[in-house]
């Protein structure tokens, strides 16, 4: 009897052994923590995943420093642009040019300083003279009627082009325009200035000048360089001057469309063309 309750112990010593060494060999994890695991995993996951979301569209999202200051080109709206394009066509006698058969003569409409009412510029040439007209006049804060601007310094260098490049900090909007003019066969001045309308006063800021003389040929150029104060300066700052000049600002390329030849009075759709091609190029 002993005998066999001693195997019978044995025994169940014997598989109880081999019972541990299954369990070793292939461990099992404790009901439920499994899959408590699994999901603690997932959300973890899950979080990651939705915090690196959140942080690419917050980083699209965020305007860059560039894009803080924009270009309101058509910031007026269509039945307000309908009504003041109305308003010039009704008021041509105050800036319609009787060009002789000598003179050129463009229309543009504009807005140059951004501040939802238009402006129509009229610019004129002599042929015989090579002197020009500059007259502007833009739309009253009643919508009601057109006011002349005043125009200070301004020696024809509103001239018909495609484009203009523009600088802003927002509030200021300056105009990069030129001024050619040919003393006598041998020299040729040629001004750099920053034009802008403000408080109904179109005006001008002379930045930089550059003298082109021949003295034998005309392949015998001499050319000098000088600041806004006539001081000498090299080639390269002048042709930089703008970008010194307005260092900070935000520029850009800025269309005009103007209405050339000697129309006595442009049409309504040559008015609203005009303003559709005042807009960013880049």
């Amino acid at each position: 009897m002993k005998r066999v309750l001693f195997v019978s112990v044995l025994s169940l010593i014997f598989c109880g052994l081999l019972s541990a060494c299954s369990m070793i060999s292939d461990p099992k994890p404790f009901p439920g923590l499994e899959t408590s695991a699994s999901f603690e995993t997932t959300d973890a996951t899950t979080a990651l995943t939705e915090a690196s979301s959140e942080t690419v569209s917050e980083s699209e999202a965020a305007p860059s420093s560039d894009s803080e200051v924009e270009f309101p080109t058509s910031a007026i709206p269509a039945d307000s642009l309908e009504q003041q394009l109305q308003l010039i066509l009704s008021c041509s006698d105050l800036w319609k040019y009787d060009a002789s058969s000598t003179e050129i003569c463009s229309y543009c409409v504009t807005d140059l300083d951004h501040n939802g009412r238009l402006e129509i510029l009229m610019s004129s040439f002599s042929t015989t003279s090579s002197i020009s007209y500059t007259q502007c006049m833009e739309v009253n804060e009643t919508f009601d009627a057109l006011t002349a601007c005043v125009v200070t310094e301004l020696n024809g260098d509103i001239q018909p082009m495609e484009s203009v490049v523009c600088y802003t900090d927002g509030k200021v909007y300056c105009y990069a325009v030129s001024d050619k003019v040919q003393t006598v066969w041998q020299e040729t001045n040629l001004t750099k200035l920053a034009m802008k309308l403000e408080g109904g006063k179109l005006t001008e800021e002379k930045l930089a000048t550059a003298t082109n003389s021949s003295k034998i040929t005309s392949t015998d150029l001499e050319s000098y360089y000088k600041d806004a104060e006539d001081r000498p300066i090299t080639r390269a700052q002048y042709e930089a001057i703008y970008d010194t000049h307005f260092s900070g600002w935000r520029k850009a390329e800025i269309g005009l469309g103007w209405i050339g030849g000697n129309y006595s009075i442009p049409s309504l759709d040559m008015l609203r063309a005009s303003y559709e091609a005042f807009t960013v190029l880049y």
